[in-house]
């Protein structure tokens, strides 16, 4: 059961001092076949590595407000190899997708975890001069000509003054910081993504990662480990997108 016990709440592991040692065996029967089909699930995403679970698992769990699931998540990936800052930076990522409001909350989570450990949250600096021009620069290199597609469109008076505002904080100000390498921001990004939609822009992110080296298998897996938190049909929705989307790839010109 030790995947599914990194899912288990906190909140609910405290709740145990309350019911019967009857319920609790009840419970663990229940309990116990999750845990297959978390298993299940890790047979059908060999292609992440341990690192890139964790990302996707966290982003789930940020992304549908399971703070308490955040805690037990940071715990085991900082036990896996990962360090503190770029769990930290995970939740930094995931107010672009989800929002700040939660924030505070997630990280005060995800620190609890961090600190049984051994370790603890620390800031990374990263000072950048131009952060306009960095925003550019990291939206082009994500996104190329796809860059002003759709809600992006410069041209938009409706929607441009949020977009260039998300712009500033999202390509500007994280994507750029040294905490988290690329490759797990365009996973934290499909996952998360998978689980908050909207769809097209998961597609322009899908692609953004095939672009950089992620192969459309690891992609499939990213959005099948978002089952565990988000559940299965939003999660077959966001397969059905990358489907067709890379079913109108390989049609020819």
């Amino acid at each position: 059961m030790k995947n599914f016990e990194g899912w288990r709440s906190e909140e609910g592991a405290d709740a145990r001092l309350t019911i019967s040692d009857q319920s609790e065996k009840g419970i663990a029967r229940y309990a116990a076949l999750c845990s297959d089909f978390t298993a299940d699930i890790d047979d059908l995403t060999a292609q992440l590595d341990p690192h890139e679970r964790h990302v996707v698992h966290l982003a789930a769990a940020y992304a549908t407000h399971r703070w308490d699931h955040l805690e037990g998540l940071a715990e085991r990936a900082v036990a896996d190899g990962m360090t503190s800052v770029q769990i930290a930076e995970i939740c930094l990522q995931m107010t672009i997708y989800s929002g700040v409001a939660g924030f505070s909350d997630a990280m005060r989570k995800v620190a609890l975890g961090v600190e049984r450990t051994g370790s603890v949250i620390e800031f990374d600096e990263n000072p950048l001069s131009d952060v306009p021009q960095t925003a550019a620069n990291m939206r082009d290199f994500l996104h190329g000509e796809r860059q002003y597609l759709g809600h992006a469109n410069p041209q938009n008076a409706f929607s441009a003054p949020l977009y260039n505002a998300a712009t500033f904080h999202g390509y500007g100000l994280i994507w750029n910081r040294p905490g988290l390498e690329l490759r797990n921001r365009l996973v934290l990004a499909v996952a998360a993504l998978a689980v908050v939609g909207p769809m097209n822009v998961l597609g322009k992110f899908a692609l953004a990662a095939v672009s950089h080296g992620l192969s459309r298998e690891s992609l499939r897996a990213i959005v099948i480990q978002t089952v565990l938190c988000q559940g299965n049909s939003r999660a077959q929705h966001a397969l059905v997108e990358l489907e067709e989307l890379f079913s109108d790839l390989d049609k020819p010109d």
